[in-house]
């Protein structure tokens, strides 16, 4: 999935470095990519399905159930 972003998206992060609460704010880089930079490159997508079987236990329905929505939503 490849996401565009529109000004409503980057206008928030903005308007904060401009505010008085960014005051402190000093020789950082604040990234708006919705996410991208905590991949290796732009159009890296995990593998979910390489995800590790949930361990049998107290939890597991829990977990079968948190996965399932999970690779629902994908």
């Amino acid at each position: 999935c490849v996401c565009v972003c529109v000004c409503g998206q980057v206008s928030p992060a903005v308007c904060f470095l401009l505010s008085p609460a960014a005051s402190f704010i000093s020789g950082a880089t604040l990234k708006v990519d919705a996410g991208q930079s905590l991949y290796n490159t732009v159009w890296q997508i995990p593998d979910h399905s390489a995800w590790p079987v949930a361990p049998e236990g107290e939890n597991v329905n829990a977990l079968r159930e948190i996965m399932n929505n999970l690779k629902s939503k994908l």
